[in-house]
């Protein structure tokens, strides 16, 4: 249970911030306006954007720790085929 709390925090994180749709314009812009080096700039707000949601997780729900054990279980999970 508290592994799901610590889940649902980080992406209602996500969604709080509106980070779909900002990955979305950003990839929308990077493929209408390709800028050297653009992919490294998104790669880089995708990882800023994931650390600003494990640090709302724990102060919402858990400690550091608990957020950290928790994404590291869910990333250890086998991947589920995306249906076409």
């Amino acid at each position: 249970p508290q592994e799901l709390r610590v889940v649902l925090a980080h992406e209602t994180a996500h969604g709080r911030r509106r980070d779909p749709l900002v990955l979305a314009l950003l990839r929308l812009f990077q493929t209408l306006l390709p800028v050297p080096g653009a992919a490294v700039l998104v790669q880089e707000w995708r990882a800023a954007a994931e650390r600003a949601c494990d640090r709302e997780a724990a102060r919402n729900v858990a400690s550091p720790g608990r957020v950290a054990a928790t994404l590291l279980r869910v990333a250890q999970l086998p991947a589920v085929p995306h249906p076409h």
